[in-house]
C-alpha cells in the first residue's frame, strides 16, 4: 500500500481545516481532534501514513507519548 496520507492532530477547527486545504490534492488527510482519536486513526491507517502533523498542545495527558508511540512504532 502507497504511504499517501497525512494524519493531523489538531483541537483548532480552523488550524485543522486550513492544514487540510493544503495537502488534499496531494494526499489523502485523516483529521484527528485528540490524541485518542489521533492514535485510533494511526492504528487504523499505519500502513498508507506518510507524515503526521502533531500539534504537542491539544488536550491530551502527554502528547510527547505520542511522539515516543510514533518514534518506537517507525
Amino acid at each position: 500500500m502507497a504511504c499517501n496520507t497525512i494524519l493531523i492532530f489538531e483541537e483548532d477547527e480552523a488550524t485543522r481545516a486550513r492544514l487540510a486545504e493544503i495537502f488534499k490534492g496531494k494526499y489523502k488527510v485523516l483529521e484527528a481532534l485528540n490524541e485518542k482519536e489521533g492514535l485510533k486513526l494511526l492504528r487504523e491507517h499505519a500502513t498508507s501514513i506518510a507524515v503526521v502533523i502533531l500539534n504537542i498542545m491539544i488536550p491530551a495527558k502527554d502528547n510527547f507519548k505520542v511522539l515516543k508511540h510514533l518514534n518506537e512504532k517507525n
